[in-house]
């Protein structure tokens, strides 16, 4: 049996996938802010091991855990990024993390209202240079894991709240 080392805790990789490719994680093609974070969160705290399987969107993923699409258990709800699913799903309480989570949200949430956190449009622009200039998926997947370490490195231990 694997096991999975999911932030503090560890955990079978089948019972944490209910499938047979426990390291891999899957979602449809396309990339916005919120999978963006969602990849480096899943990569750097979730599961070190994850690969990543991109679908067209008329087609169920069909591998490994499900993310970010409509049926997905870690997915975007009305009051929810996908980030902060991941974060409730898998036990996270670090503090740079939840502070990065409502940044996600302010992004990919919060659509009409105004911006709540001061770091939105910085990182909404850096990942939109980054989406739009990547030349394929693993690109983009790399600029981003980039991008959030450095940006998570640069948080106090104890980010304000707004």
């Amino acid at each position: 049996m694997m096991l999975l080392i999911v932030g503090c805790f560890i955990k079978s990789a089948s019972a944490a996938s209910g499938g047979d490719e426990p390291h891999v994680f899957s979602t449809w093609e396309g990339f916005e802010a919120d999978k963006c974070a969602s990849i480096w969160l899943i990569k750097r705290f979730v599961d070190r091991e994850a690969s990543f399987r991109f679908f067209p969107k008329e087609e169920t993923p069909m591998a490994g855990i499900p993310f970010d699409t409509p049926d997905a258990q870690l997915r975007r709800y009305h009051n929810r990024s996908t980030f902060e699913s991941i974060l409730v799903r898998y036990h996270i309480a670090d503090r740079k993390l939840i502070h990065l989570g409502r940044i996600v949200h302010d992004i990919e949430i919060n659509l009409w209202e105004k911006k709540v956190m001061p770091e939105t449009a910085k990182v909404q622009e850096a990942l939109a240079g980054i989406i739009k200039n990547a030349k394929d998926n693993e690109e983009v997947i790399e600029k981003t894991m980039e991008y959030f370490d450095a940006f998570y490195g640069k948080l106090p231990a104890e980010p304000k709240s707004p």
